[in-house]
């Protein structure tokens, strides 16, 4: 069963973390994966990450807290127009979900959800929203680098840090003020996985 991920999940220590940042291309290997273990994080293509996250599901009970760098919620305006959510602009700089690689990356998320809903059974899925964006002029950065900023967040969490490290995001609170509606990315295709938490690390250059 697939759940969103609350910030109690994201506190527990002992949580199974499954971290992707989710490429969506045809030949070059544009997801970073990390499968509980932060030493073998790697990149794979697409196809490939979908089939390994599998198998590991498959092979292990769970329950997982699953960190997908993609869009995972949506905003449409009281008139069913996309409308970016609030925490997709930083000064003039924005990555709305609707738009060129936000779009992308979302697709390749329905794919590989719509797989791990098939499979996982009774097996508890927490899902979250990783956000790595707004870098710093000059940050080099890959999809590895990438994951590895997002587990750095679980792995150092700590409330004092939080808004200096990163930042632990509720979308639906960011939301409440501006009138626009919020779901699932997911519900259109019938699979209503609820308003997960986000997770964005601050992205400083290398």
């Amino acid at each position: 069963m697939i759940i969103p991920g609350t910030r109690e999940h994201f506190k527990n220590k002992d949580a199974d973390w499954i971290i992707i940042d989710m490429g969506f291309a045809k030949s070059r290997k544009s997801c970073g994966l990390l499968l509980g273990d932060p030493d073998k994080i790697e990149p794979f293509q697409f196809g490939e990450m979908v089939d390994e996250v599998a198998k590991y599901i498959l092979q292990n009970k769970g329950p997982f807290n699953l960190m997908i760098e993609a869009p995972l919620s949506v905003a449409f305006t009281e008139n069913g127009n996309p409308v970016g959510r609030r925490f997709e602009k930083d000064g003039k700089k924005t990555r709305y979900w609707y738009v060129g690689a936000g779009a992308a990356v979302m697709t390749g998320a329905t794919y590989l959800l719509r797989e791990i809903f098939s499979i996982s059974g009774h097996r508890d899925i927490r899902l979250f929203e990783g956000f790595v964006s707004f870098k710093e002029k000059g940050t080099k950065t890959n999809h590895v680098d990438d994951v590895y900023r997002l587990y750095n967040c679980v792995l150092n969490y700590d409330e004092k840090k939080e808004d200096k490290e990163y930042h632990l995001i509720d979308p639906n609170e960011k939301e409440k003020s501006t009138g626009n509606n919020l779901v699932s990315a997911f519900k259109v295709t019938g699979m209503d996985f609820g308003i997960p938490l986000v997770i964005m690390p601050r992205v400083r250059g290398m």
